[in-house]
């Protein structure tokens, strides 16, 4: 239940902007019980919520989302290469999707509460990569070399009508790096820097 005070109710009982008061109750109670729903707890309060825009979903920050989704969205922009190794992946290979910045840096600030970077369980940072190049990466930072690739694929990604543009627009212009398309390089180095 959501009680309005005496004193907010008179106010909103004098004022021109009682309409949108009504319609601001509305949505902060939707966000409520969708958090309800999806099962967030008392962490929402902490961290906050991160927005799956492929699901439309509200999910809580700590819980690493799921990334299956990643592989058919972001291949084609990566000419169907392995961002690891920069080699094809055939239909019968085994696909992972790789954190090109380990997820474990998040962890070792106490999650993104503690982490000063942008959300690195975002799309702009997670690569179909072939399984056994993700098993070997492991949690090791990105080369330069990876980081290239990263920073054409996300530009690539940029410049396309897909729905997914605005996904990763949405990121880099929160995040480190500004709102241009054209300065994901910067954005890259500066999540390096974070992570030292």
């Amino acid at each position: 239940m959501v009680r309005l005070l005496p004193d907010l109710l008179r106010v909103a009982a004098q004022s021109e902007q009682v309409d949108g008061l009504l319609d601001e109750l509305t949505g902060r109670w939707n966000i409520v019980e969708c958090s309800f729903t999806t099962g967030i707890g008392r962490s929402l309060v902490t961290d906050g919520m991160a927005v799956d825009w492929a699901t439309e979903t509200l999910t809580d920050k700590r819980r690493r989302r799921s990334v299956t989704g990643v592989r058919e969205a972001v291949l084609g922009f990566q000419h169907g290469r392995c961002l690891i190794c920069d080699n094809p992946i055939g239909p019968s290979d085994k696909v992972a999707i790789d954190h090109v910045f380990p997820y474990v840096i998040m962890e070792r600030y106490g999650g993104v509460s503690g982490w000063a970077g942008p959300d690195l369980d975002a799309v702009w940072n997670l690569a179909p990569a072939h399984q056994h190049c993700n098993a070997e990466k492991s949690d090791a930072f990105p080369g330069p070399e990876l980081e290239r690739r990263l920073v054409q694929r996300n530009e690539a990604i940029m410049s396309s009508l897909k729905p997914l543009s605005r996904t990763l627009r949405l990121a880099l212009g929160r995040n480190p790096g500004g709102a241009d398309g054209k300065q994901w390089t910067r954005f890259v180095h500066e999540v390096r820097s974070l992570c030292r």
